[in-house]
């Protein structure tokens, strides 16, 4: 049987194991929560950049209309030089956002896509460019601008749905990893609930086997202490352990055999000398008679 000592550092050894493992799980948990939380951001931030890119292009094309709507206009309502310049402004807008957009990419093929977005951000501005310079005469009329500029149409058409598929596409990731990070969350939540639970039941329970096998033995040598302070020399306690307490009931039944074989020894002793002294009294009770006839015999004489 091992010591008490060392079965109470195993139970503590035990209980600090079950410690760390939750504590480790607990930094898994928030590691793996910070890497969730960071790809997500940052796939929210490719999300927002890229809508930003879908909503400067939506502007640049709403300005081009205007503008060339605004071409030889009886009205005169809007200036061309400010509806040009309004568009050579969101054309740089588009441009800045594309920019942004690059340091936030992964991949090559990401940054593949986005060089082709560049690729015809150029070529529109260059193209715009030309068609000002085409029809910027007092005949010329909106239709024909923009008829010019339909050779250009399907690939803007697919830069506005590419970013936005793409802004989409982002999004979507993002929301599927913040699913994924609170299904991990709720799982290690439980699985830290059952380990705790069971941490504390293993614990309760070697805390009560170790206060019995600590206790009991002491409240039996207390009351075998107490038997034999009141005389009750033939008390024993149970030494099978062997353990510390063990150990210390078999010294506390020898003590009591000893001092059991004292107490007999000491009450034969004491027999024996009120023998002896019954022995001598009735020695000299006989003397004493003897005296007495004497004396009574000298009496007689005289």
């Amino acid at each position: 049987m091992r010591s008490l000592r060392a079965i109470a550092l195993s139970v503590l050894s035990i209980q600090i194991a079950i410690t760390l493992l939750i504590a480790m799980m607990a930094l898994g948990l928030a590691y793996r929560s910070n890497q969730t939380t960071a790809l997500t951001r940052a796939h929210n931030a490719r999300a927002t950049q890229a809508q930003r890119v879908t909503d400067a292009l939506l502007t640049a094309r709403r300005l081009e209309k205007e503008y060339f709507f605004a071409i030889n206009n009886p009205n005169r309502n809007i200036s061309l030089t400010k509806a040009r310049s309004a568009w050579y402004g969101a054309h740089a807008r588009l441009g800045d956002e594309l920019k942004r957009l690059e340091p936030m990419l992964q991949t090559d093929a990401e940054r593949a896509q986005l060089a082709a977005w560049q690729r015809i951000h150029r070529t529109y501005g260059e193209m715009f460019t030309l068609i000002v310079s085409q029809y910027a005469a007092p005949t010329s009329t909106p239709q024909g601008a923009n008829d010019a500029m339909n050779a250009f149409e399907e690939p803007l058409a697919q830069l506005l749905a590419q970013t936005a598929g793409y802004a989409r596409e982002q999004t979507a990731i993002a929301d599927a990893s913040w699913e994924t990070l609170a299904r991990q969350r709720s799982a290690t939540i439980t699985i830290l609930a059952v380990i705790g639970a069971a941490a504390i039941l293993l614990s309760a329970g070697l805390s009560i086997w170790l206060s019995r096998r600590a206790t009991e033995p002491i409240l039996a040598l207390t009351a075998g202490a107490e038997r034999v302070a009141a005389g009750d020399l033939q008390v024993r306690v149970d030494a099978h352990d062997r353990h510390e307490l063990g150990r210390l009931g078999m010294a506390f039944n020898r003590m009591t055999e000893q001092l059991a074989t004292q107490r007999a020894a000491i009450i034969a002793r004491a027999a024996e000398l009120e023998s002896s002294n019954r022995q001598q009294q009735e020695l000299l009770a006989q003397l004493q008679a003897s005296l007495d006839e004497r004396d009574a015999l000298t009496a007689t004489i005289r």
